[in-house]
């Protein structure tokens, strides 16, 4: 393999990891506001659940998160 090759195989890859950091981005800050406003509810039962939640996915890690989503079976 030739250093262009890997050169070019490595732009790639770079490519799709800015991607997936940009739809990243685009989908978590919307999300994360919801969560954090549903937190701050004035209602008990909601702040409960939201900080059930919250603990549940920030124990969790991402990949292990994004794999059990996207995961079919």
């Amino acid at each position: 393999m030739t250093l262009s090759t890997m050169i070019l195989k490595m732009s790639e890859g770079l490519g799709n990891t800015c991607a997936i950091f940009f739809l990243t981005l685009l989908f978590s800050l919307p999300l994360g506001m919801i969560f954090a406003l549903l937190r701050m509810s004035k209602s008990k039962a909601v702040s409960s659940v939201m900080r059930f939640i919250i603990s549940v996915l920030r124990g969790t890690p991402l990949m292990l998160s994004l794999i059990h989503i996207s995961d079919p079976t």
